[in-house]
């Protein structure tokens, strides 16, 4: 170990005779639990006979990050910008002390470049909620409150990003960078929060469209009853999926949620805020399962109506039936009676003709007695 680095490889004692420049992978335990590669850089010998090894830091990112494999040995490895640790070779084992990156100077660099990736990762996860928020077609009274704690939320994380990018004292960078998790919660409780209230806002979306569809299938109800359709299952079935709609109240399954505060680090607060969540998570499975079957119900109320249509059309028939049979029977007893009447009229003629030929025949008769006479 030298100066906090833990140096498990060196570069090789070829290249140090040499005079040429290598590069060969450097691993460095900074003594907060992080390790990273670095490049040496063995450089030509100094007019005192001893090297300089330069390592160049290489990917100060992640906290708590480990880089495997083998460094490439390309020219553009090596970084200048960054400040490098000298590390003693074989041949020269002073070290340049006043050129080395004390190791809490490293850590505060680390801490700094996680810190500020976890507090981008939040904030980008805030706006694109928010943006999400302010689509909504329903609200059920909590999105206002929501928008603006995602606001001051990231608002906090601003402030709290600038504080520990001017901070220069270790133990104060490690409390800040803790305070991004601990002080905030974002995806334990204030993302939740809001995802809770678009869950709401889309039950009320969907209690509005059930509301807008049983209004359609009671006017078909009415229209078929004015027509002389039994619907009688139709109207209850639709009153009764309308009936368990209207009971619902999707606001207040989330209602004990939207209170909930970070717990900052208090364990039972946490599990708390956890069990408050799924609770209304719960509460809200509920509301959806209720309107699924209330919707199950009204298309059920529609396919009776269709029956009593159906049932309808088909004494409308018998009707007509009924009635084309009552004409016709009409209609041959006229016949009946008209023939009837036509064969009366011949005989009555028949019979007035017969008489008459009887009475001029007798006329016939008498004139000629009186001849005679």
């Amino acid at each position: 170990m030298n100066n906090g680095y833990d140096l498990r490889t060196a570069p090789s004692h070829a290249a140090h005779t040499s005079g040429r420049t290598c590069k060969q992978p450097l691993r460095v335990a900074d003594g907060f639990g992080f390790r990273k590669e670095l490049t040496m850089q063995t450089l030509a010998p100094t007019h005192s006979g001893h090297r300089r090894t330069a390592a160049a830091l290489l990917g100060i990112g992640m906290l708590g990050s480990v880089v495997m494999g083998a460094v490439p040995a390309s020219a553009d490895d090596t970084i200048p910008t960054v400040p490098t640790v000298v590390v003693p070779t074989q041949n020269a084992p002073e070290a340049i002390a006043e050129k080395a990156i004390p190791p809490a100077e490293l850590k505060l660099v680390v801490i700094r470049s996680k810190g500020a990736a976890e507090i981008a990762k939040r904030q980008g996860s805030l706006a694109s909620t928010q943006a999400k928020l302010a689509s909504q077609k329903a609200d059920c009274g909590f999105n206002a409150a929501r928008a603006a704690e995602m606001t001051a939320t990231s608002a906090g994380l601003t402030a709290l990003g600038s504080q520990l990018a001017a901070t220069t004292d270790l133990p104060t960078a490690q409390t800040l960078y803790r305070k991004i998790f601990i002080d905030f919660r974002v995806y334990l409780v204030v993302l939740p929060k809001a995802g809770k209230a678009m869950r709401c806002d889309n039950a009320l979306e969907s209690k509005a469209k059930f509301n807008e569809s049983a209004l359609k299938v009671q006017g078909e109800i009415d229209e078929a009853k004015a027509k002389g359709a039994d619907t009688t299952a139709a109207q209850a079935l639709k009153d009764a999926a309308a009936a368990s709609v209207a009971a619902l109240n999707p606001a207040a399954a989330i209602t004990p949620c939207m209170g909930l505060l970070p717990d900052k680090g208090d364990k039972a607060i946490q599990a708390a805020n956890a069990a408050a969540l799924q609770s209304c998570d719960a509460s809200l499975d509920s509301v959806f399962a209720s309107l699924k079957s209330a919707r199950a119900q009204l298309g059920q109320a529609r396919e009776a109506l269709k029956s009593a249509r159906r049932t309808d059309r088909e004494s409308d028939k018998d009707v007509a039936k009924a009635k084309r049979e009552a004409d016709k029977d009409v209609a041959k007893a006229k016949r009946e009676a008209d023939k009837a009447l036509r064969e009366a009229q011949r005989d009555a003629d028949k019979a007035a003709r017969e008489a008459q030929r009887n009475a001029d025949k007798a006329a016939r008769e008498a004139a000629k007695l009186v001849r005679k006479s």
